[in-house]
């Protein structure tokens, strides 16, 4: 979440009701070339947590999402320096109108 702090745009979405879940079927990595394909047993989405803005354009408004990415669990991190900040289903309600400091706690699995 350090990129959030440091970016204009994701700490106004952050701190303003911009926060979204978004549902992954699937992630996949590729360290040192192997694919790992990283999924619920169950086929059941992922829930990441996510940040949404909207910003006016000449054309139409321009919507845009990203997903909040953490330090990897220790079951991940041979496979990649960071992961997703995946939700557990109690936990949706709380990154979406908690304070922030609550909200950030979520994401890291506190």
């Amino acid at each position: 979440m350090g990129t959030v702090k440091r970016s204009t745009s994701f700490r106004e979405a952050f701190g303003s009701g911009g926060r979204c879940v978004l549902p992954l079927n699937v992630l996949f990595k590729w360290p040192n070339g192997s694919k790992v394909r990283i999924a619920r047993p169950d086929d059941r989405p992922l829930l990441a947590a996510g940040l949404w803005s909207q910003q006016d354009s000449p054309d139409s408004p321009l919507v845009s999402c990203t997903v909040i990415t953490r330090p990897p669990t220790d079951d991940l991190r041979d496979v990649h320096n960071r992961m997703p900040a995946l939700l557990l289903t109690k936990d949706r309600t709380a990154w979406l109108t908690a304070a922030p400091r609550e909200a950030k706690a979520v994401t890291l699995g506190r």
